[in-house]
């Protein structure tokens, strides 16, 4: 898993988190959801669930758009839940968008357990470790 920001000073509104997964050939299952959870942060971030967004390819290699079947956001743990609309396949690489309502005021390492779950309602989660994100005052535009 890779993870970038477009921005990385504090209090930008313009910013998007991209997170970056590829799925091994061997996976065995495809990909149904993916679950980001906020670790304690020193300022906790807000997002626009219905401004996520995913396709197929890395930032650098966008193919095609990925329809989404739900992005939810439960404020109180910082857990962002999205679920595609169809499954992403062993081999694939995919990208997906998180858009906060602005970049955290607080500037320090902001933390993110990614999860990932092939289908089915008690699917086993694996680990695909901490997404960091580092943002400093008069940091990039």
């Amino acid at each position: 898993m890779d993870s970038v920001t477009t921005f990385n000073a504090v209090s930008i509104p313009a910013a998007k988190y991209y997170f970056t997964i590829s799925l091994p050939e061997q996976a065995g299952e495809p990909l149904d959801r993916v679950v980001f959870q906020q670790q304690p942060n020193p300022d906790p971030i807000n997002f626009y669930p219905e401004q996520t967004f995913a396709f197929l390819g890395d930032r650098r290699n966008q193919r095609s758009q990925v329809a989404l079947e739900s992005v939810d956001w439960d404020r109180d743990t910082g857990k962002i839940t999205v679920t595609f609309a169809q499954t992403i396949s062993p081999g694939e690489t995919v990208t997906i968008g998180l858009k906060p309502w602005k970049n955290p005021d607080v500037p320090g390492v902001y933390q993110f357990r990614v999860f990932a779950l092939p289908p089915g309602e008690n699917s086993q989660a694996m680990d695909l470790g901490v997404a960091r994100f580092q943002f400093y005052r008069g940091g990039t535009w």
